[in-house]
């Protein structure tokens, strides 16, 4: 069976990020996948901060350049980063696919995946006593 999964990139440290990967579930984790589908960085875009000076004033343009580029964020504030071939996606999920919970949700807050309809609570049979 084929699984859709998240595969930690080995090459960051103590900054983690995954591939979105299509891969047989009956080999081992690291074993290497179908097809990479996408990226995922879990780790929320932080805004930097205004550039001040030590006495709390806000620095102009008379303090001289910046000390370091302003960074520009691909996403809004406090969003993860996810990029993903979405035909692949689909097309893997309509050859009978399953995803690992995590990427379900992901797929689920792209609109790819529908959520699951809640069951309905069945009565139980009793025994005939009122």
């Amino acid at each position: 069976m084929v699984r859709l999964r998240l595969a930690r990139d080995l090459w960051t440290r103590n900054a983690p990020t995954y591939k979105i990967v299509a891969t047989n579930s009956h080999l081992r984790t690291t074993a290497r996948p179908l097809e990479v589908l996408g990226t995922y960085n879990p780790r929320p875009v932080v805004t930097p901060p205004p550039n001040k000076s030590p006495n709390g004033h806000l620095r102009g343009p008379e303090w001289g350049p910046p000390q370091s580029a302003p960074v520009q964020a691909r996403e809004p504030p406090g969003q993860k980063h996810v990029v993903w071939n979405r035909q692949r996606v689909e097309w893997w999920l309509s050859q009978g696919a399953q995803p690992t919970k995590t990427v379900g949700k992901l797929l689920m807050r792209a609109g790819i995946l529908q959520p699951p309809t809640p069951k309905t609570p069945r009565a139980k049979a009793g025994n005939g006593l009122a």
